[in-house]
């Protein structure tokens, strides 16, 4: 079974721990044109709280194949990736500020 439409951006943290964030515009069941929303309520409360439910149990299942010292690692170099940064932005904006007579 595909998972057309569903877009999902999942995370680790330095802590190894799971991030499931759905996309903004991510729609799930049928898909119309029209539509009536339904307001806050138990209902919607009780589906809330399903699928709240579910997605931890999702991450439960699978953030322990993170618990591992590569994460470290790779956390470790990345941080220094960044340290090393040049800010491109800063270094592209001074030089085309220098004073010049030709503009």
């Amino acid at each position: 079974m595909g998972s057309e439409g569903l877009r999902l951006r999942i995370y680790i943290n330095k802590h190894k721990k799971m991030i499931i964030a759905p996309d903004y515009n991510d729609r799930y069941g049928g898909i119309s044109n029209t539509t009536i929303q339904l307001r806050t309520g138990k209902l919607t409360e009780a589906i809330e709280q399903e699928v709240g439910e579910a997605i931890l149990d999702i991450i439960k299942k699978y953030e322990p194949i993170f618990d591992t010292p590569i994460i470290d690692d790779l956390f470790r170099e990345k941080e220094q990736a960044i340290r090393k940064m040049v800010d491109y932005d800063t270094a592209l904006t001074e030089m085309v500020e220098v004073e010049d007579e030709n503009y």
